[in-house]
């Protein structure tokens, strides 16, 4: 609807660049209004940035085309490197890509690029509104009930798994678990979504403490619930359920159940629909019964969360919400820890974005060939740190290119001369945009192409005006589209090449790393303050990092040589370590949050030494297992079984009459210890997996 009203305006203005608002719809429109919003802005910042660039550079170096030349790559290969070292990922692309756009214009053109900038910046100004207004008119998507949404569907899935283990039996174990904490938890896409609907209602900062409580204790509940059967299901577990076990997991079932409701229906919890945690005896270690009763309180702490719900936006008073400063995530910084001069991987991929742009010129002007200048920004827009993605982004590109072209040809030679009028035109233009944003809002696979398509389609028919028999525009398009293509496979394959199929590995070594800063965290001297905040760190970049690794598999499937035994091997390899590695993430996430939470009591000085050599030991054998991934040789491996005994010994000791200690200093280092041994069963199997 949207695109029919900007291609009413277009054509009944005839205004020139008219595609650019189609495309600019296309573009920011997204999965809520929020969304939409943030990326209208992005885009107007981007649009003026790139369109003042672009004028400056054709002015300054007017008659210097050599600088021109120069300048041209220097900034590319700026914008590139900012893209992969900033938060503003997607401005510096589509800055580039603007820049581009109004300096190419002036090579074809002398004299219009300051005609063309004002032009285009002008046109996608109108898309941004046309595109953003509709989205928080028409049908808007609200970011915050999704968010409610999918807290509904992450409880459905926790009481899935609560009645999984409840059914499990020593006997018959049921399916191995292999957790998916990427695709379970979601949490980077929830605090997304936190960000977009406070973007669209500001007054909703006001209920943040509320929002990141409701998120990060569902992702607590969730992580919970896998390791919860990976316990029970596990044959070489000591832990079985018995009959009250048994009773509390279908209780906790029934409270999700509850919350559930009360969320679908915008209510707060009611107190007496809340499962407490039973306050029984503390069983020592973490056993089933205190992993249950983690959940139970969790649960409780979520309902807390529901307070904003309600009309006073308040929380009922019988709850009190408790959760770890870890789930208390901070804002990210503009730039990241990769903006550094050390980062020569994102710097070289800068250059090789740079050198594809610079030689698409050379080949275009030494061609006299003005049409194919477009290639450049082909170079910019399915850039990627990878062979593999690169190619799989520019098969997209080629191929919604070629079916938007298709459709704009069929409407140009066969429905344009039989038109009476604008009006007969908008049926064909409809179905034509309908098959555009339906790709659009497909799964991420192809959601690119979807865009592509209503870019061509609108190159095609809002640069014409009437019916029009040339097909020099639309062929100059697919012929700059396939150069843009080979000549990035050319300098990706020859210069720094960077292959996702070898690039697995580094990446889960990476996180791998993460995790190990994250198992010796709150034992340096920086503070609490400040171990928390680089806990909250690591835990965001561990799933960033498993993430990459899941990606990275992906797109080496793409790559030459990918169908082979070997590499098929490979990527089954890789994905049986990735899902290890989730299993040792869950055990120190639960010990992080363990060490920070608010109500932990202060380990005994007995214990203190053989906690930090665990701790010491679970970094270093981390490491080293990340050292073995990436095929570096690895000394002798510390003891941390040995380690592990001696907190034993030292509980042992402590639990007697004579040693004096408090119940909750005691049942803290019971904890502790159980958590351990649980962190320390997957570290071990993981090192099995690698080491041997």
């Amino acid at each position: 609807m949207t695109s029919l009203a900007a291609t009413v305006l277009v054509m009944g203005l005839h205004a020139p660049h008219g595609d650019w608002i189609i495309w600019t719809i296309f573009h920011v429109n997204s999965e809520d209004a929020g969304a939409s919003l943030i990326k209208g802005v992005q885009r107007v910042l981007s649009t003026l940035a790139g369109a003042g660039i672009g004028m400056l550079i054709g002015i300054a170096f007017a008659d210097e085309p050599q600088f021109m030349f120069v300048a041209i790559g220097v900034v590319v290969a700026v914008c590139m490197f900012l893209s992969r070292t900033t938060s503003a990922r997607e401005t510096s692309v589509l800055a580039a890509f603007t820049m581009l756009l109004v300096v190419t214009s002036r090579l074809d053109a002398p004299g219009a690029e300051v005609d063309a900038a004002l032009w285009r910046a002008l046109m996608i100004l109108v898309g941004v509104l046309f595109g953003t207004g509709a989205q928080l008119v028409l049908w808007p998507s609200d970011p915050e009930q999704r968010l409610l949404d999918d807290a509904v569907q992450r409880l459905g899935r926790v009481e899935g798994l609560l009645v999984r283990a409840a059914a499990a039996t020593p006997s018959a174990p049921g399916t191995p678990l292999r957790p998916d904490v990427v695709g379970a938890s979601g949490f980077a896409r929830e605090l997304d979504l936190l960000a977009n609907a406070e973007a669209r209602y500001p007054s909703l900062r006001r209920r943040h403490t509320e929002q990141i409580a409701l998120i990060t204790e569902t992702e607590r509940l969730l992580t919970n619930a896998l390791w919860l059967v990976e316990l029970i299901e596990d044959p070489s577990s000591p832990y079985r359920l018995d009959d009250g076990l048994r009773s509390r997991l279908k209780a906790l079932s029934a409270a999700c159940t509850r919350l559930r409701a009360d969320l679908a229906a915008r209510q707060p919890a009611a107190p007496e629909d809340v499962l407490y945690p039973s306050e029984g005896p503390a069983e020592p270690g973490l056993g089933l019964e205190t992993l249950i009763a983690y959940m139970e309180g969790t649960l409780a702490r979520m309902a807390a969360a529901t307070g904003f719900l309600s009309p006073t936006g308040t929380a009922p008073a019988a709850l009190a919400p408790r959760r770890s400063p870890l789930d208390s995530p901070a804002r990210a910084p503009f730039f990241t820890h990769a903006f550094s001069l050390a980062n020569t991987a994102d710097m070289k991929f800068a250059l090789k974005c740079a050198l594809s742009v610079e030689v698409c010129l050379l080949i275009a002007l030494g061609l006299n060939w003005p049409g194919l200048l477009a290639s450049t920004a082909t170079c910019a827009i399915v850039a990627q740190s990878t062979l593999g993605g690169s190619v799989y982004k520019a098969l997209l590109r080629l191929s919604g290119a070629a079916l938007g072209g298709l459709l704009g040809l069929i409407v140009i030679l066969a429905v344009m001369p039989n038109a009476g009028s604008l009006a007969w035109l908008l049926l064909p233009f409809a179905a034509c945009f309908w098959i555009a944003a339906w790709l659009v809002t497909g799964s991420s696979r192809i959601s690119y192409a979807g865009l592509q398509v209503g870019m061509a389609f609108g190159v095609s028919v809002l640069d014409v005006f009437g019916p029009a028999t040339d097909l020099v525009p639309p062929r100059d398009r697919v012929v700059a589209i396939l150069l843009g293509i080979a000549v990035m496979g050319v300098v990706y394959h020859w210069i720094w090449p960077v292959r996702a199929s070898r690039a697995m590995r580094p990446a889960l070594a990476t996180a791998l790393r993460a995790m190990a800063v994250l198992a010796e965290l709150a034992r340096a001297s920086g503070g609490y303050a400040s171990e928390v905040a680089r806990a909250a760190r690591h835990r965001a970049a561990v799933y960033r990092d498993l993430g990459t690794v899941l990606r990275l598999r992906e797109e080496s499937m793409l790559e030459p040589g990918a169908a082979t035994p070997a590499a098929r091997a490979e990527r089954d390899r890789v994905l049986g370590l990735a899902a290890d590695a989730q299993g040792v993430f869950l055990a120190l996430l639960a010990l992080a949050r363990h060490r920070f939470g608010t109500d932990a009591a202060s380990v005994p000085v007995e214990a203190a030494t053989p906690l930090a050599e665990f701790d010491r030991g679970v970094r270093h054998t981390l490491e080293a297992i990340a050292d073995t991934i990436e095929g570096q040789a690895v000394g002798s491996l510390p003891d941390m079984r040995g380690a592990l005994e001696g907190l034993e010994h030292v509980d042992s000791a402590l639990s007697t009459p004579s040693a004096r200690v408090d119940v909750a200093t005691l049942t803290h280092l019971r904890r502790e210890v159980g958590i351990r041994r649980h962190v320390l069963s997957h570290v071990e199997r993981l090192a099995r997996q690698v080491l041997g």
